[in-house]
Order: structure tokens, then C-alpha cells, then sequence
């Protein structure tokens, strides 16, 4: 996890009618012409209320293992003991995951662990959209192995790799890379060309899956930035739940939901929805850390 102090950088006021506007468009249309989208303060709502408008399920590490909760559920149960940064596969029946440095995967009840890759210095995960591959980093690369045979590819490599998100069509990265005496920088990487550059002094790095948009937490991990993809301009800004910071945010499978776990009354998991600034939590650990969300279904 990225500290506090190694992801710093430079609340917005509303426009009127943002509201109406988010309601007609898609989340992929936050803001257009170079303006940068004005969101509501931030508003905390309830894991009950959330349960009547999603099916959905995350997953996260605490000290003896990976859990899960379902959202609007009190307790979460204990998956597999000793992993750590779990990540669901695109359909949800599957979660990747880490074993000290071994790439792994089980069922989404904890059943059928199944060892895939052996790493040296692994990292972080992320499923790939095809369901056939899972992408982890080794110190100075990102491989790519694949589940069924277990062959193993290099995705990128020559950087500092600490965090990494793939998008839906599979073609973009978002990484958070560590420079030495340059601190944590988040990257888009865009795999079609081969081609990579800085989007911005942070960490946190992921994108929602149409990739138009790229994750970089900053601010004393108070606020967080949602850049465009394209131009390299900020869209939107985030806020840290009311007197809380927040950190290792993780995009779901839908556009307008995110993940992120609090950090100063303790570590629990909160949902955000993003056009509303809204932070609902949904667990009461508070050793919750590293979370991922999967929607089943929207009501």
C-alpha cells in the first residue's frame, strides 16, 4: 500500500443543473472542450440502501486472508487464508489473487485454488477482460499468464511497476510506476502502439472499462482526480468519505462505480458512485484493505 506521504500533489464548487445532465448522459460523457466536470460535496449514503440498487460483491485482503462481503451483508466470510490483492475475473465466478510471491486463482466461494505463476517479486494483479489470462507484476515487468496452459508473456517491463488496471477491450494499462528521487507517477500504457506516457504525479492508477478515463489519487489521499485518457486533462474530482482519507482505489465493472478503502478511523471499504460523489461503506473490519467490487446486476 502507498503511503499517505508518497502520493502528494496540487473542492470544486457545483455547476447548476450537473445533476440533470449526469441523469441523461453516460458516465463515459462526464465532461467535453477541455472543462473540467463539477461534482456535488461529498455525501456518505448506506450499504442498505446500496443492496436495493445492486447485486454485487467485493473482495479484500486483512491480515489472515482475503474476504469477501456481499453488498448489504454485515459480516464478511474469510476465502482463503495468508493471500493478499484479490481481483475478481470479469464474469465474478472467479477471483485472482496473490500467495506470498505465486500468481493464484480460486472460485468466488473459495473453492478450487489453483496455483498459476511463480513470481519473484510480485506486486499486483489485474484479470484480463478476455477471462483467459491474468496480468501481475514482477519487479520490473508486467507478464500476462495464460490460465489454461500456463504459458507466460511479457506485457511491459523496464519501470518500477507498484499498480496496474486493464480496460475492457483489453488495449490500454494503467500503471503507477516508482522513479527513483521522482516519487509515484501514474502511466497509461497503450498496448496497440506500444506506447506509454505520464499522465500525472500520483498513485492509485486504474481506468473504468471504457478507458476513457485514468484513477490518480492525490492530496494527502483526501481527493482524487479522474483524468481523460485522450488529453491528459482532469474530468473530474473525487472526495475522500467526510473526515476519512482514502487509497488503493479499484474500478468496478461498471462505469459510474468505484472501490476504496478509509485510512484514519481505521481501514474499511467503501463504495463510491461516481456522478453523485458518494461514498457508501459496506464493511466494518477495520483491517479491510485492498478491495474490489463486482456488479452482478443494477436495479
Amino acid at each position: 500500500m502507498l503511503s499517505t506521504t508518497e502520493c502528494r500533489s496540487a473542492r470544486i464548487l457545483r455547476v447548476a443543473g450537473l445533476l440533470l445532465a449526469l441523469a441523461v448522459i453516460q458516465p463515459t460523457q462526464y465532461a467535453s472542450g477541455g472543462q473540467t466536470a463539477q461534482l456535488p460535496p461529498v455525501s456518505l449514503g448506506s450499504a442498505g440502501e446500496l443492496s436495493k440498487r445492486m447485486q454485487a460483491a467485493v473482495v479484500y485482503q486483512r491480515d489472515d486472508g482475503i474476504y469477501k462481503t456481499v453488498i448489504g451483508e454485515a459480516a464478511g466470510r474469510l476465502l482463503v487464508s495468508n493471500g493478499s490483492y484479490p481481483r475478481w475475473s470479469p464474469d465474478g465466478q472467479f477471483v485472482a489473487f496473490l500467495l506470498g510471491n505465486n500468481i493464484m486463482r480460486m472460485t468466488s466461494d473459495g473453492t478450487n485454488i489453483e496455483l498459476l505463476a511463480a513470481a519473484n517479486e510480485a506486486r499486483a494483479l489485474a484479470y484480463h477482460p478476455n477471462g483467459e489470462e491474468i496480468l501481475y507484476i514482477d519487479g520490473k515487468a508486467i507478464y500476462s499468464v495464460l490460465i489454461k496452459t500456463r504459458d507466460v508473456r511479457t506485457i511491459a517491463k523496464g519501470y518500477r511497476f507498484q499498480e496496474l488496471d486493464i480496460i475492457k477491450n483489453g488495449t490500454q494499462l494503467a500503471v503507477t510506476i516508482k522513479e527513483p528521487l521522482r516519487g509515484y507517477q501514474v502511466y497509461g500504457f497503450d498496448l496497440r502502439s506500444n506506447t506509454n506516457r505520464r499522465l500525472g504525479w500520483g498513485c492509485s492508477a486504474g481506468m473504468p472499462p471504457s478507458g476513457k478515463l485514468v484513477s490518480n489519487l492525490q492530496s494527502g489521499h483526501k481527493k482524487m482526480t479522474l483524468i481523460d485518457w485522450s488529453t491528459g486533462e482532469v474530468r473530474f474530482t473525487i472526495d475522500a468519505p467526510p473526515g476519512e482519507k482514502f487509497d488503493n482505489q479499484a474500478w468496478s465493472n461498471e462505469e459510474n462505480w468505484l472501490v476504496s478503502e478509509s485510512e484514519v478511523n481505521g481501514h474499511n471499504i467503501y463504495v463510491h458512485e461516481i456522478s453523485e460523489n458518494r461514498a457508501i461503506r459496506v464493511t466494518e473490519g477495520g483491517n479491510d484493505q485492498r478491495p474490489d467490487l463486482h456488479i452482478y446486476r443494477l436495479f
